[in-house]
């Protein structure tokens, strides 16, 4: 029952006066009609006390949704509470109204049952859409159609510069950004760490007189053009800024790498192709005998080569994005046991290297190693492995026959041999380091599993008990502990709420979005980061015959299968179960719970370990209802929802035989339907 009301501002004031009057008299004879009614309800009920004792007495049933609780008196024999009462309704207009407040009562039994809109989805709230907004102004941008023209110029020079503007603009609208965390980026970077190992290993060996093959000179030019494409890539790849969001404008990336490494990288990329152009050049000029000057040229500028250790700078954050990619602390370890050995083997190479440098160098009445031992008469492959075999010996308690010959030498000897001491103590630690962290790994859940069952036996728990809680610790347990809870992330509770709220966004993000609503509002990062907090989205874990709800209990959730598979029994008011149905994964369920009050009509069950994502309802009520862009649209979505609702429980007609029960896994195809109409035609996005 409700009671229209509507004012109209252009009414005379005695008129006015009129239909206050009018109210009042009727608001007076509904309280009256009340008063008998409670009055009457408990003369009788007093009456009943006094004749029938209370074990005899009748209580009514469990009320089910889309059933109205039945009054306990007569209705042909109590007045009605409430009735529907038009003030004046011939002078309402069509607009007034659609602005009349609507107040809602109980519905008496001569009315027809009906799945109501929660009380919070009615209010009344001012939103875009009271002042003619649609879903197309939620997308704002550029007017492509009505493009900005460019002012008539009178001079060459301007004329220049605003076609290089121009040229630019083009440029910056059709280029393409990419992501620095991008597939197609991140195996760009993986395979920079080969070609940067490679150019790490071939730069000292130049002391030793390679003969430039072929294959060399192939490597060569592979690993030059690697760097200048990586130099031009550099200007569309993306940064992160201090707040953790992406920069992909193509101006600021390309004015903060000019104002960083642009410099040093374009000079290390002419000099390795000048480098190339004389590495030809000298093999044509042993056949030709010209250049002379130039290839002498080209022999000095080898030094330059020493810049390429800036490149050491892409090693980390290659080896980040590894990291992250993978996301494994087994492998973080066994990638930190590789790391120490390959540094070591590195620095052994550049010590080896060193000496032998240091050997062929030519001290004025002084005797060196390399002559002394006759090892320039050997090849370069022998002397290179000679030198590494010295340099690993002042690592480890390993030794050779190869001794320091001069003053000179025995002065790097000492010196190598002090900072080996110190960089083999540290490595040999890491790598034992990283050992016993490899075996707690492995240890840490099957001590726990031992300590659990000594507890449960020493408890005198029953052996069937213990094989279940066993089972359930192997199969959900166990690969749980291989993962980092969120607790144990402690920074995580530092960052600012946007970043820790789209962390669990995106955890929950690939499951939520199966529903086409949750889809839609995924592309309003800022609505969706709320409605995925820990306080609206929460995982339940489930074992085999497990119970998540039972009938007749209030429905404050709805869920999502995110693994495993669950049954679902619907049970009717006589108490017949029906067929179980499965419910499996990228499907959801108890959906009504968010639109209205609703009552479990069956039980779940989990057929296999699974997990579950719950919504909480209240939480996801006050959330939506807290924007109003997002507001109005799922207004609209909860009353086409429960409209489907009250027509496939039969509620929209008079008659009560073609009622029937709905379940749990009820689905509304044309609420759906309209938010997937909604989505193609709106851009609705941040």
């Amino acid at each position: 029952m409700s009671l229209h009301i509507g004012w109209s501002e252009g009414q005379p004031a005695s008129q006015r006066e009129a239909r206050r009057h009018r109210i009042d008299i009727i608001l007076d004879e509904q309280l009256s009609r009340l008063k008998q009614c409670l009055l009457s309800q408990i003369d009788r009920e007093l009456h009943e006390t006094q004749t029938h004792s209370s074990q005899e007495s009748s209580k009514p049933g469990p009320i089910l949704p889309g059933q109205c609780a039945e009054p306990v008196s007569e209705p042909c024999d109590q007045p009605t509470l409430m009735q529907t009462v038009d003030v004046d309704s011939t002078s309402s207009t069509e607009e007034e109204v659609l602005q009349q407040p609507t107040v809602m009562f109980c519905k008496s039994s001569s009315n027809q049952r009906s799945f109501e809109l929660a009380k919070c989805w009615t209010q009344k709230r001012r939103t875009v859409c009271d002042k003619g907004w649609s879903s197309k102004h939620l997308s704002v941008g550029i007017n492509r159609d009505h493009p900005v023209r460019l002012p008539r110029l009178t001079t060459m020079s301007e004329f220049a510069a605003v076609s290089i503007l121009s040229l630019w603009g083009k440029l910056c609208r059709e280029t393409t950004t990419i992501s620095p965390t991008s597939n197609l980026y991140m195996c760009f970077s993986w395979f920079s760490i080969a070609v940067l190992m490679y150019e790490l290993f071939m730069l000292p060996l130049r002391i030793f007189d390679i003969p430039d093959r072929i294959a060399l000179l192939i490597l060569n030019v592979f690993a030059v053009s690697f760097w200048t494409f990586d130099w031009l890539l550099s200007f569309v790849v993306g940064y992160q800024l201090p707040d953790g969001e992406t920069e992909m404008r193509l101006f600021a990336i390309a004015s903060k790498y000019a104002k960083t490494w642009l410099v040093p990288d374009l000079i290390i990329v002419v000099a390795d192709w000048l480098l190339v152009f004389f590495a030809l050049s000298d093999e044509e000029g042993d056949s030709q005998g010209s250049m002379r000057g130039l290839l002498r040229v080209g022999r000095a500028m080898r030094y330059v080569r020493v810049l390429r250790l800036l490149r050491l700078r892409k090693l980390l954050s290659a080896y980040q994005m590894l990291e992250e990619f993978l996301n494994s602390e087994y492998f973080s370890i066994c990638f930190t046991l590789l790391f120490n050995f390959l540094c070591m083997l590195y620095i052994g190479h550049y010590l080896g290297c060193l000496w032998y440098l240091l050997g062929t160098t030519v001290f004025e009445g002084e005797e060196s190693w390399v002559p002394y031992y006759k090892i320039n008469e050997t090849s370069w492959e022998y002397k290179y492995l000679t030198s590494l075999h010295w340099s690993l010996t002042q690592f480890t308690p390993g030794s050779m026959h190869v001794q320091p010959r001069n003053v000179y030498e025995r002065g790097f000897g000492v010196v190598v041999l002090c900072c080996g001491m110190i960089a083999f103590s540290s490595i040999v630690s890491s790598i034992t380091a990283g050992a016993n962290q490899l075996k707690a790994i492995t240890n840490r859940y099957r001590i726990q599993r031992t300590v659990l069952r000594r507890f449960l036996k020493e408890k005198q728990i029953s052996r069937a008990l213990v094989s279940r809680i066993t089972r359930y610790a192997d199969v959900i347990i166990q690969p749980t502990l291989s993962k980092v809870d969120d607790a144990d992330a402690r920074l995580l509770s530092l960052l600012p709420q946007s970043l820790r709220l789209e962390v669990y966004a995106q955890m929950n993000e690939s499951v939520v979005k199966q529903h086409p609503l949750f889809r839609l509002l995924s592309t309003r990062r800022s609505v969706f980061r709320e409605i995925c907090s820990p306080e609206i989205l929460q995982l339940t874990m489930l074992s085999e015959g497990d119970e998540l709800f039972r009938p007749g209990d209030v429905a404050k959730h709805m869920y999502f299968v995110r693994h495993g598979v669950l049954d679902y029994v619907l049970l009717s008011p006589s108490g017949v179960e029906s067929e179980a149905a499965e419910v499996g994964p990228a499907s959801w369920f108890c959906e009504p719970a968010l639109w209205t009050d609703w009552v479990h009509q069956g039980y779940s069950r989990a057929k296999s370990d699974a997990v579950v994502l719950s919504v909480h309802s209240r939480g996801f009520q006050e959330t939506l209802l807290q924007h109003r862009a997002e507001m109005w649209m799922a207004q609209a979505y909860g009353r086409e929802f429960l409209r489907s609702m009250n027509e496939q429980a039969g509620f929209l007609t008079e008659t009560e035989l073609d009622d029937i029960q709905l379940s749990d896994l009820v689905q509304c195809e044309t609420a759906l339907k309209m938010i997937d109409e909604f989505a193609a035609s709106a851009r609705y996005e941040d």
